[in-house]
Order: structure tokens, then sequence, then C-alpha cells
């Protein structure tokens, strides 16, 4: 969250900063929107990373867990089988 409001302070920093630097108006302008353009193309890449390896861990927890609880169901299931066969029935 923090990121997204210094996308803006930085992006007018770095609009100031490049008319100093510019030979012209349009050149400064030009420059100042290429700047923007990649700073939102950086910060773009890093929320879409984030939420692409936040997504992957929620589903690899959710496929274990599910595993997990399978594993334990057959392993109850399987005692109680066992169980079942050991201890002769009477009559």
């Amino acid at each position: 969250m923090k990121l997204l409001f210094a996308v803006p302070f930085f992006s007018v920093l770095i609009a100031a900063s490049v008319p100093a630097s510019a030979g012209s108006f349009f050149d400064s302008v030009k420059e100042a929107g290429r700047s923007i353009g990649h700073a939102t193309r950086d910060v773009t890449r890093d929320i879409g990373h984030a939420t692409r390896d936040a997504t992957r861990d929620v589903g690899h927890a959710f496929r274990d867990g599910v595993s997990d609880a399978d594993n334990a169901a057959k392993t109850k299931e399987g005692k109680k089988n066992e169980a079942g066969k050991s201890s002769p029935k009477k009559k």
C-alpha cells in the first residue's frame, strides 16, 4: 500500500527534475511522460508478481490441506478396517 503512495510522489519528483535538464519544453514533457510511464510499468509489474505469488501460495496451501485431510481420512478408514479384521466375531 505504501508503494501506491510513493509512485505519484516520485513521478512528480522526476517530472520536476526533467525540465531543468531538457533542451526544450516539448522534450521535457516527453521525458517526463516517459519517466512516469516507466515508473507505472514497474509498479504494475511488481503488483502483478506479488498477486501471482500470493495466489500461488494460497493455492498450494489449499492443495496441501485437502491432501492432508484426504490422507488422514484414508488412514482412519484403514485403521478401522484393520481393527475389524483382527477381532473375530462371536456368535
